[in-house]
């Protein structure tokens, strides 16, 4: 009897490869290796909290991601806008914190406004591209807001010392207010709006873990769960897994991160090999706290640029979306961040340093009782755009595509900085430009589908 070939084979149920399977509508099969679909955007029910993988905010610009997300949650959305603070020299300031410098220090203003004009008059000179992130802030932000800000913030976020970073993944993600706005938001005036998070939509009950679960539930076939792919035979064209059965596929479609990807090839060349080693990633260990009573001076999150706090991120499910805690308590999550392949040994002294931390700025009062507690290990959060990932990268896609028949998506599949909403999108049009090729009869070689860099929009 012959062997079924399948026409696209998906690894991996995250929010990309769910919209891929969606989009593609038949003649797919989608395998999931843990036991739930999402990914990382699942939702854990702890102790009556509801408790994401750290904050999972969804921010809507595109009309195609809009009409999904309503028709999937069917109206039972909320549309939030956005609350978060700086806390920085004890004082709470507006986010972003290039454009809200107000109420801190004299001193740090005038640095500030100091370092800013004198970055827009070099620019307006027509100052040099910067070369790495480090010196893209000083370049659009001026030498005050990087030190006071930007560099302590961004090196705690990324693990790693700044000039080691490229800045082509910054786009949208880091706010380049006007000398207008900077000038304003010193003087008093708050800038409100700035950034690609202004606002998030959010589902009303259940937490973010609800969007994925309806997205599985649309698929015309269903996704297969505890289902992880052991190998892949990329000449044969073949996936082994963990259930033992072997499957043909025609297309190969992957949001497994790129590294894992090509560990499971059972042929691959050295230099193949040897680019995936280069790929790195910071890991974030996320602490969930469930507290009795309100947390976090009522808003969504605050930016911690300070190096005596082992934390650069806290945010509050509850302050943005109340049913994400029992009534009466609050629920935070604690995001601190470690270098590629580092992680905490004592989970117990973290968790001691986090509350300090908290007590320390204000987020909890001893009132504060805690109630549940969770502490998630997130591999892989951030990909680390520095001297070899561009290279590397290109390298893969284009071996994977022309050797294999295998088109990667997502975040980690593509190994990019990017939300949900670009993940979402992304498997969306995948899926259309695979549909294309069958509907026009074109080797899926034609076309390589990675091109299309979702990062930047």
């Amino acid at each position: 009897m012959a062997e079924v070939v399948v026409p696209t084979l998906i690894l991996g149920a995250g929010l990309a490869g769910l919209a891929c399977a969606r989009g593609l509508g038949q003649d797919y099969r989608i395998l999931e290796q843990e036991a739930r679909v999402g990914g990382l955007a699942v939702t854990d029910h702890h102790d009556g909290f509801f408790f994401d993988r750290a904050g999972h905010w969804l921010h809507l610009r595109d009309d195609r991601t809009r009409t999904l997300v309503e028709e999937l949650l069917g109206g039972d959305q909320l549309s939030v806008e956005r609350q978060a603070r700086i806390y920085s020299q004890g004082v709470l300031t507006r986010y972003p914190f290039q454009a809200n410098t107000h109420g801190l220090p004299p001193e740090t203003v005038r640095d500030c406004l100091i370092g800013f004009v004198e970055a827009w008059e070099r620019r307006r000179k027509g100052a040099g591209r910067p070369a790495n992130f480090e010196e893209f802030i000083h370049h659009h932000l001026g030498w005050g807001i990087a030190r006071h800000f930007m560099v302590p913030y961004n090196r705690k976020l990324w693990g790693v010392p700044l000039r080691e970073l490229d800045s082509s993944w910054c786009g949208r993600f880091v706010p380049r207010p006007s000398l207008e706005e900077v000038l304003g938001g010193a003087a008093g005036c708050p800038v409100e709006g700035l950034g690609y998070n202004a606002r998030f939509v959010y589902p009303r009950v259940g937490g973010i873990g609800v969007l994925a679960e309806r997205l599985a539930a649309s698929l015309t076939v269903p996704v297969e769960l505890s289902c992880a792919a052991t190998a892949i035979d990329p000449h044969r064209r073949e996936v082994t897994t963990s259930t033992g059965e072997r499957i043909p596929y025609e297309t190969l479609v992957s949001s497994l991160p790129l590294p894992t990807l090509i560990r499971l090839l059972t042929s691959a060349p050295d230099e193949v090999r040897d680019a995936a080693l280069r790929l790195r990633a910071s890991t974030v260990v996320c602490v969930n706290l469930g507290v009795r009573g309100p947390a976090l001076y009522g808003v969504h999150w605050v930016y911690v640029p300070e190096p005596e706090f082992p934390f650069y991120r806290v945010g509050s499910y509850s302050n943005a979306v109340p049913g994400l805690a029992p009534e009466g308590c609050s629920s935070l999550y604690v995001e601190t961040s470690f270098p590629p392949g580092e992680a905490p040994h004592d989970e117990a002294r973290l968790l001691a340093e986090v509350q300090a931390g908290l007590l320390r700025m204000g987020a909890l009062t001893p009132e504060n009782e805690p109630c549940a507690v969770q502490v998630q290990v997130l591999r892989d959060a951030y990909v680390l755009f520095d001297g070899a990932r561009d290279r590397a990268v290109s390298l893969l896609g284009d071996f994977l595509r022309k050797t294999a028949g295998i088109h990667t998506i997502g975040r980690y599949g593509r190994w990019i900085y990017n939300s949900m909403e670009d993940s979402l999108l992304d498997g969306l049009e995948t899926a259309r430009l695979l549909n294309t090729l069958r509907q026009n009869s074109t080797p899926d070689l034609a076309v390589p589908l990675g091109s299309h860099d979702l990062h930047e929009r």
